[in-house]
Parts: C-alpha cells; sequence; structure tokens
C-alpha cells in the first residue's frame, strides 16, 4: 500500500514518526540529488520525444549524440547507465559537430541549451 502512495504523490520515502504533531509534514527541499534526478528525467523525456518525431519505435535501438555546457556533460556522464538503458541506446557521443547526415534538436533542461541528434541502429 505504501509503495502505491509513493507513487501517486510522487514522493521518495514515507515515514512514521510520533513526534510530528500534524497528521502530515512534507519536505519540500529540492537536494542537489533530486535536482539532477528530475534533469535527467527531462532530458529521457525529450529524447523519447525526439523518437516519436523521427517515426522511430520504442524497441528500435539508436545512438545518440549530445552537444551541451560542461555542467550537464558532468550529469550525462554521471547518468551514463541509466540514460542508455532508458532511451534504449547502444552509445552516446558528446562532440559539437554532428554528422551532416543526422537531423537535430535543441532542448533546454533547466534552462540549459542541450543539442540531440539521433540515428537508428540497423
Amino acid at each position: 500500500m505504501l509503495e502505491l502512495v509513493k507513487d501517486e504523490v510522487n514522493v521518495k520515502e514515507i515515514l512514521f514518526d510520533d513526534t510530528i504533531e500534524a497528521e502530515l509534514v512534507l519536505d519540500v527541499h529540492l537536494t542537489e540529488e533530486l535536482k539532477e534526478e528530475g534533469m535527467v528525467r527531462d532530458l529521457v523525456r525529450s529524447i523519447q520525444d525526439f523518437r516519436k518525431e523521427q517515426r522511430l519505435k520504442p524497441e528500435d535501438k539508436i545512438n545518440i549524440w549530445f552537444f551541451a555546457n560542461e555542467t550537464l556533460v558532468k550529469m550525462l556522464e554521471k547518468n551514463r547507465k541509466f540514460l542508455l538503458k532508458e532511451i534504449r541506446a547502444e552509445q552516446y557521443v558528446m562532440q559539437k559537430d554532428f554528422p551532416p547526415e543526422l537531423f537535430k534538436k535543441e532542448v533546454f533542461i533547466d534552462n540549459q541549451k542541450i543539442i540531440l541528434a539521433i540515428k537508428k541502429i540497423a
């Protein structure tokens, strides 16, 4: 039941504490880890939208190219395994110049620009 409640209200943890005077207390403090997790999830959603625009099926494997500022590059590298799994990519490349045959798209994550390009793997 708790897992369902956590999922429905989008919280990480539910604690029971007899010292709390109110029936419910929410800790709405965003840690850097939570902020980064949200940014990564926003990026995954943007990539999935880009896949749809390119008429790719969910089961299609892709390679993806990124160009972003240093802060976002560090975040991407830190979350590399998660990203590859979630977007069903074989690999991703960080570089400024993309192969010319690829369609590029700009997305903004936390008001920071990332340029993407994807290619279906045969």
